[in-house]
């Protein structure tokens, strides 16, 4: 913890991000949901342990949405932040887009991969948790974050999909189809044509601009 606020945090101006639960963090703190099988959401009763025993590098943060957009903008404005200060070497930036861009070209993120644009991005998933506690041994929530294009990045798109089929799992199937129904909507924002009927989704998606460029796309 101590690491990444000196040389992540500090640099980039990020101020409620921690691996701790703070006090001032739960007013603000939102809850965990499960999805029943009539899609509605009942709140899970689940908190980490704070502190954690070891603060891991790959998740147990507790943060805001704006202070992780400066994150991802530092990741794709060659590692620097909005001030100029350089937090990641811009050759370890390129060498993350490069990494993120053969996750689609080569990796689990195939299906993907739009003609006429260079899409790169990370694919997840997670066991599904009950309603009453515990995890489903056959239900999975798949992610897929893209940006594009991976050579100077304009556009970020997650697209979150509960209870995909077996080929949607990993950012198949259909997470290509909604990556690429992102990308078209996305090109409508600054003609402001955006709505849920330019998805072609069912009515449970939930389409919210990120920043001026970017579509979160979730089901």
């Amino acid at each position: 913890g101590e690491v990444f606020e000196e040389r992540i945090f500090a640099p980039l101006g990020i101020e409620n991000m921690s691996f701790v639960l703070r006090e001032d963090f739960r007013p603000r703190l939102a809850e965990m949901h499960a999805r029943n099988a009539d899609g509605s959401l009942t709140p899970m009763d689940f908190e980490l342990p704070s502190p954690p025993e070891v603060d891991f590098g790959g998740h147990g943060l507790y943060g805001e949405v704006g202070d992780y957009l400066k994150f991802i903008r530092m990741w794709l404005n060659e590692g620097r932040s909005a001030s100029g200060e350089q937090v990641l070497s811009p050759q370890a930036a390129a060498a993350s887009r490069d990494l993120l861009r053969g996750v689609v070209t080569r990796g689990t993120a195939k299906a993907a991969e739009v003609t006429g644009y260079s899409v790169g991005g990370k694919t997840g998933t997670a066991d599904k948790p009950k309603p009453g506690g515990g995890y489903y041994n056959s239900k999975v929530v798949s992610t897929f974050a893209a940006m594009y294009p991976t050579d100077a990045p304009e556009y970020v798109l997650v697209v979150s999909l509960d209870e995909p089929s077996v080929a949607a799992a990993g950012g198949g199937g259909r997470i290509g189809e909604q990556l690429g129904a992102g990308i078209g909507l996305d090109q409508r924002i600054d003609e402001g044509a955006v709505g849920q009927d330019a998805l072609g989704v069912d009515d449970r998606a939930v389409v919210a601009p990120v920043g001026q460029r970017g579509v979160q796309l979730g089901l």
